[in-house]
């Protein structure tokens, strides 16, 4: 299997070098106006219950700890309308039919909410031939060519976000693999416990839309993979289609469907580019590896609740 595994790897490589050299610049352009990367740094996302983003979070409202041991936080800095590098993972097979219009909706209003100077690549996901489309304009082509034909073919979901790593050459924590999907993968040659520990080693952001049926009754119902929504969770991401983003409300009679509100998109893609940097100590680090945890401590005023995103690791404690 590892032999296989590694050639499918080969194959990939040798298959991409044309389109790797067409998102060079995903790679070349620098990211304005964020720090350099720092091992005793994290990125931290806030958002209120109604999923927009928090602005005014300070320090002694959070509670860090790695592994049993609570850190110290030595400075919380938010950035927001930050470049960010993007590459877009876009779920084209035929089990995408019944949500097609809202996957390119979502793509569509990405590229229209990317802060300048924000660099962006796009990955289709079907069972042709992969295609790495960079610029927004020509992915806004792409889509509506795709628009007309449709969802069509099998899924190979994690091979795909394989695919957007590599064109990641230097990846950053603020990178982003953004992936519109319903998380169903029927033909990947890799697995997807070698994607998560790709994806860990890569440290960067996994978000997207996981798009199920929204009005089933359980939250295990609602989401098919749950790999995907994990992979999502630790790595410091977010996920459109579930709380707080998509709000249930329960209305009428004991046998009337309940109601389900839209989903905060705008709030929710504000949260790719206006995240805080969490820095601790780089000796208690050091000293005490583990998974890390991130909580917000009591209710704000107003009585305002948040909600909070982190990667699990830091970089100097690989999973």
């Amino acid at each position: 299997m590892g032999a296989a595994v590694s050639r499918f790897r080969g194959v990939l490589r040798a298959a991409l070098v044309l389109m790797l050299l067409a998102v060079g610049a995903l790679a070349q352009l620098p990211v304005a106006n964020t720090p350099p990367e720092n091992p005793n740094r994290f990125i931290l996302s806030a958002v209120d219950e109604a999923g927009s983003p928090v602005a005014d979070l300070t320090a002694q409202e959070l509670e860090v700890r790695l592994g049993t041991r609570a850190l110290r936080i030595n400075g919380l800095t938010r950035f927001h309308d930050a470049p960010i590098r993007i590459v877009i993972v876009f779920d084209e097979s035929s089990s995408m039919a019944a949500n097609w219009r809202a996957a390119l909706r979502i793509v569509s209003e990405l590229l229209h909410s990317l802060p300048p100077n924000s660099n962006v690549a796009l990955v289709g996901v079907n069972s042709g031939t992969p295609e790495l489309i960079e610029t927004p304009g020509a992915i806004a082509r792409y889509l509506h060519n795709r628009s007309r034909r449709g969802a069509g073919g099998w899924t190979k979901l994690w091979d795909l976000m394989h695919i957007a790593l590599l064109a990641l050459p230097h990846p950053r924590p603020t990178d982003v693999i953004f992936v519109v999907s319903d998380g169903v993968d029927t033909a990947s040659k890799l697995s997807f416990h070698e994607l998560q520990r790709e994806v860990h080693a890569a440290r960067v952001r996994v978000s997207g839309a996981i798009l199920v049926d929204m009005l089933a009754a359980t939250p295990a119902t609602r989401i098919v993979s749950p790999e995907l929504a994990d992979l999502m969770r630790e790595t410091g991401g977010w996920n459109l289609t579930v709380s707080p983003f998509l709000r249930r409300r329960e209305r009428g009679g004991r046998f009337e469907r309940s109601h389900v509100e839209s989903p905060n998109l705008p709030g929710f893609l504000t949260t790719l580019f206006d995240f805080y940097y969490v820095d601790v100590p780089p000796e208690a680090v050091a000293s005490q590896p583990g998974p890390l945890a991130v909580r917000a401590l009591g209710v704000r005023k107003d009585h305002e609740r948040v909600l909070l995103s982190a990667p699990q690791h830091l970089p100097t404690a690989a999973p």
